[in-house]
């Protein structure tokens, strides 16, 4: 469906929502007056009917709020991706090796994690480390004689 259609269906049916629920609610203002204007009239008998028609409105609303904000989050996570596996390319095999170790395990592994990587020696992960560390790929946090190892939050896309 073309985006002018999708925002023309949102917003009349938000519209109309808003206005039918404006008329609903003054209308109890005018429930046991005698003289009132025609349109509030019809809301003032109708009152409960269109309460109904309100939340029907606000479900219909919610779930089309819903649904075109969803497809727009979708939309951006997989450019997100997209653009993640682009730069990933530029490292080289054995930081790739590490970013993916880490992406498999929720972006955290102990740096002893990663010698059990194959052919990754303990030099090889340190000095790997320490260049993501410095493109700001990973950080490193000392537990003692254990470093944890968190790969940064905007790199994991669920």
């Amino acid at each position: 469906m073309k985006k002018v259609v999708k925002d023309v269906i949102y917003f009349s049916v938000m519209s109309l929502f808003f206005i039918l629920l404006s008329l609903t609610v003054v209308s109890f203002y005018f429930i046991g007056i005698e003289e009132v204007p025609y349109i509030i009239d019809i809301f003032v008998k109708y009152h409960v009917l269109f309460m109904f028609l309100n939340a029907i409105l606000g479900l219909v609303f919610g779930f089309l709020s819903y649904f075109f904000l969803n497809a727009k989050i979708n939309k951006n996570k997989k450019e997100m991706k997209h653009t993640i596996s682009i730069l990933l390319d530029l490292l080289q095999s054995e930081e790739k090796k590490i970013i993916s170790f880490l992406l498999n395990n929720k972006g955290v592994a102990t740096q002893y994690e990663l010698t059990k990587i194959e052919n990754m020696t303990k030099l090889k992960v340190h000095r790997c480390l320490e260049k993501l560390e410095r493109k700001n790929i990973i950080t490193k946090e000392k537990l003692g004689k254990i470093n944890k190892i968190y790969l940064n939050k905007e790199i994991i896309v669920q």
